[in-house]
Protein backbone atom coordinates (compact mmCIF):
# COMPACT_ATOMS: atom_id res chain seq x y z
CA UNK A 1 0.00 0.00 0.00
CA UNK A 2 0.79 3.42 0.10
CA UNK A 3 1.94 5.20 3.57
CA UNK A 4 -0.25 8.28 4.08
CA UNK A 5 3.24 9.77 5.99
CA UNK A 6 6.35 8.95 4.49
CA UNK A 7 10.12 9.58 6.88
CA UNK A 8 13.39 9.84 5.44
CA UNK A 9 16.33 11.27 5.85
CA UNK A 10 17.10 14.57 3.78
CA UNK A 11 19.77 13.74 0.59
CA UNK A 12 18.25 10.19 0.76
CA UNK A 13 20.99 9.17 3.57
CA UNK A 14 20.51 6.01 5.21
CA UNK A 15 18.79 6.12 8.72
CA UNK A 16 21.04 4.72 11.01
CA UNK A 17 18.37 3.64 13.87
CA UNK A 18 15.28 2.68 12.32
CA UNK A 19 13.83 0.49 14.70
CA UNK A 20 14.40 3.77 17.42
CA UNK A 21 12.52 5.88 14.89
CA UNK A 22 9.73 3.54 14.19
CA UNK A 23 9.03 3.54 17.77
CA UNK A 24 9.42 7.07 18.07
CA UNK A 25 7.30 7.54 14.72
CA UNK A 26 4.90 4.91 16.38
CA UNK A 27 4.24 6.91 19.81
CA UNK A 28 2.39 9.79 17.70
CA UNK A 29 -1.36 10.00 18.78
CA UNK A 30 -3.17 8.96 15.75
CA UNK A 31 -0.93 7.30 13.75
CA UNK A 32 -2.46 3.18 13.40
CA UNK A 33 0.68 1.43 11.84
CA UNK A 34 4.63 2.04 10.98
CA UNK A 35 6.43 -0.09 8.66
CA UNK A 36 9.63 0.61 7.86
CA UNK A 37 10.86 0.08 3.96
CA UNK A 38 13.26 1.09 1.27
CA UNK A 39 13.30 2.23 -1.71
CA UNK A 40 16.53 2.17 -4.19
CA UNK A 41 16.13 2.30 -8.37
CA UNK A 42 18.31 -0.33 -10.56
CA UNK A 43 18.48 -1.78 -14.16
CA UNK A 44 16.83 -4.96 -14.41
CA UNK A 45 17.85 -7.02 -17.53
CA UNK A 46 16.07 -9.79 -18.69
CA UNK A 47 16.52 -12.44 -21.17
CA UNK A 48 14.38 -9.96 -23.56
CA UNK A 49 16.14 -6.65 -22.85
CA UNK A 50 16.48 -4.24 -19.90
CA UNK A 51 13.72 -1.72 -17.94
CA UNK A 52 14.44 0.67 -14.96
CA UNK A 53 13.04 -0.74 -11.67
CA UNK A 54 12.13 0.39 -8.06
CA UNK A 55 13.85 -2.47 -5.73
CA UNK A 56 11.64 -1.98 -2.47
CA UNK A 57 12.05 -4.17 1.09
CA UNK A 58 9.64 -4.74 3.36
CA UNK A 59 10.18 -6.02 6.93
CA UNK A 60 9.59 -9.43 6.91
CA UNK A 61 7.28 -9.14 10.40
CA UNK A 62 5.30 -6.78 8.49
CA UNK A 63 2.22 -8.62 7.99
CA UNK A 64 0.02 -6.21 6.45
CA UNK A 65 2.32 -5.48 3.66
CA UNK A 66 3.01 -8.94 3.02
CA UNK A 67 -0.61 -9.74 3.10
CA UNK A 68 -0.90 -6.60 0.13
CA UNK A 69 1.85 -8.48 -1.59
CA UNK A 70 -0.16 -11.87 -1.67
CA UNK A 71 -3.71 -10.33 -2.67
CA UNK A 72 -1.44 -8.84 -5.58
CA UNK A 73 0.27 -11.99 -6.49
CA UNK A 74 -0.81 -13.78 -10.32
CA UNK A 75 1.68 -16.39 -9.98
CA UNK A 76 4.36 -17.70 -7.12
CA UNK A 77 4.84 -17.02 -3.17
CA UNK A 78 6.61 -14.35 -1.08
CA UNK A 79 7.29 -17.14 1.53
CA UNK A 80 10.14 -17.99 -0.61
CA UNK A 81 12.05 -14.40 -0.03
CA UNK A 82 12.64 -14.94 3.31
CA UNK A 83 13.13 -18.46 3.78
CA UNK A 84 17.16 -19.11 3.12
CA UNK A 85 17.84 -21.08 0.10
CA UNK A 86 20.23 -24.44 0.06
CA UNK A 87 22.69 -22.17 -2.45
CA UNK A 88 22.84 -19.27 -0.19
CA UNK A 89 24.12 -21.53 2.47
CA UNK A 90 26.36 -23.32 0.78
CA UNK A 91 27.64 -20.05 0.04
CA UNK A 92 27.91 -18.95 3.41
CA UNK A 93 29.93 -21.64 4.39
CA UNK A 94 32.33 -21.22 1.78
CA UNK A 95 33.17 -17.65 3.68
CA UNK A 96 30.72 -15.36 1.38
CA UNK A 97 27.94 -13.44 1.88
CA UNK A 98 24.42 -15.14 2.23
CA UNK A 99 21.99 -13.72 -0.07
CA UNK A 100 20.21 -10.80 2.40
CA UNK A 101 23.12 -9.82 4.64
CA UNK A 102 25.28 -6.93 4.31
CA UNK A 103 28.69 -6.25 5.87
CA UNK A 104 27.40 -2.90 7.02
CA UNK A 105 23.70 -3.98 7.56
CA UNK A 106 21.47 -0.83 6.69
CA UNK A 107 17.89 -0.27 8.16
CA UNK A 108 16.72 -3.20 5.55
CA UNK A 109 14.21 -5.88 5.42
CA UNK A 110 15.15 -9.32 5.91
CA UNK A 111 13.27 -7.83 3.01
CA UNK A 112 10.88 -7.92 -0.34
CA UNK A 113 14.05 -8.18 -1.98
CA UNK A 114 14.81 -10.85 0.60
CA UNK A 115 15.10 -11.70 4.29
CA UNK A 116 15.86 -15.02 6.44
CA UNK A 117 16.08 -13.57 9.75
CA UNK A 118 18.56 -10.70 9.00
CA UNK A 119 18.17 -7.12 9.98
CA UNK A 120 18.10 -4.64 7.84
CA UNK A 121 16.61 -2.29 5.12
CA UNK A 122 18.84 -1.41 2.81
CA UNK A 123 16.88 -2.84 -1.11
CA UNK A 124 20.52 -3.48 -2.54
CA UNK A 125 22.45 -4.81 0.42
CA UNK A 126 19.32 -6.77 1.47
CA UNK A 127 19.87 -8.68 -2.13
CA UNK A 128 23.11 -8.94 -1.35
CA UNK A 129 24.50 -6.74 -4.77
CA UNK A 130 27.73 -8.22 -5.43
CA UNK A 131 29.03 -9.65 -8.92
CA UNK A 132 29.09 -13.39 -7.79
CA UNK A 133 26.76 -15.87 -5.80
CA UNK A 134 23.30 -17.77 -6.15
CA UNK A 135 20.25 -16.09 -7.64
CA UNK A 136 18.65 -14.35 -5.07
CA UNK A 137 14.43 -14.50 -5.24
CA UNK A 138 12.09 -11.31 -6.03
CA UNK A 139 8.98 -10.48 -6.61
CA UNK A 140 8.46 -8.67 -9.70
CA UNK A 141 5.44 -6.52 -11.53
CA UNK A 142 3.52 -7.85 -13.87
CA UNK A 143 4.45 -5.03 -16.77
CA UNK A 144 8.34 -5.16 -15.93
CA UNK A 145 8.59 -8.73 -16.34
CA UNK A 146 6.86 -8.75 -19.60
CA UNK A 147 8.75 -5.90 -20.63
CA UNK A 148 11.95 -7.74 -19.42
CA UNK A 149 11.09 -11.24 -20.60
CA UNK A 150 10.36 -12.85 -17.45
CA UNK A 151 7.56 -15.25 -17.65
CA UNK A 152 7.58 -17.37 -15.05
CA UNK A 153 8.43 -18.46 -11.46
CA UNK A 154 11.98 -19.47 -12.01
CA UNK A 155 13.21 -17.00 -14.64
CA UNK A 156 16.51 -15.47 -13.92
CA UNK A 157 17.71 -11.64 -14.60
CA UNK A 158 20.32 -9.10 -13.91
CA UNK A 159 19.88 -6.77 -11.45
CA UNK A 160 22.25 -3.65 -11.80
CA UNK A 161 22.82 -0.87 -9.79
CA UNK A 162 25.78 1.92 -8.23
CA UNK A 163 27.13 1.60 -5.41
CA UNK A 164 28.31 5.52 -3.56
CA UNK A 165 32.07 5.18 -3.07
CA UNK A 166 33.90 7.91 -1.44
CA UNK A 167 37.17 7.92 -3.86
CA UNK A 168 36.84 8.52 -7.55
CA UNK A 169 34.91 7.50 -9.42
CA UNK A 170 32.33 7.93 -6.73
CA UNK A 171 30.14 5.11 -8.14
CA UNK A 172 31.08 1.47 -8.76
CA UNK A 173 28.67 -1.00 -11.13
CA UNK A 174 26.93 -3.64 -8.96
CA UNK A 175 25.12 -6.81 -10.35
CA UNK A 176 23.48 -9.37 -8.62
CA UNK A 177 21.58 -12.55 -10.24
CA UNK A 178 18.01 -12.72 -9.50
CA UNK A 179 15.15 -15.35 -9.90
CA UNK A 180 11.51 -14.69 -9.89
CA UNK A 181 10.05 -16.12 -7.25
CA UNK A 182 6.38 -14.42 -7.80
CA UNK A 183 5.06 -12.16 -10.42
CA UNK A 184 2.19 -9.50 -9.07
CA UNK A 185 -0.29 -6.72 -10.42
CA UNK A 186 -1.29 -4.30 -8.20
CA UNK A 187 -3.50 -1.95 -10.83
CA UNK A 188 -1.09 0.91 -10.53
CA UNK A 189 1.53 0.81 -13.33
CA UNK A 190 3.67 2.74 -11.53
CA UNK A 191 4.28 -0.39 -9.18
CA UNK A 192 3.35 -3.08 -12.01
CA UNK A 193 6.02 -1.48 -14.37
CA UNK A 194 8.66 -0.49 -12.12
Amino acid sequence: GTAHVTVARAGAAQTEDWRALASRVASVEGVRAVTPTTYAGALLSGPEGAAYAVVRGVEAGSARELAEVRAALTTGSVEELFRPSPEAALSADDGEKQAGESSDEKPAPDSSARGGGREGLGAFDALGLADDGPAVPVVVGAELAARTGLRSVGDEALLLAGEKIPEPPGLVPRARRVRVAGLFRMGLHEFDAT
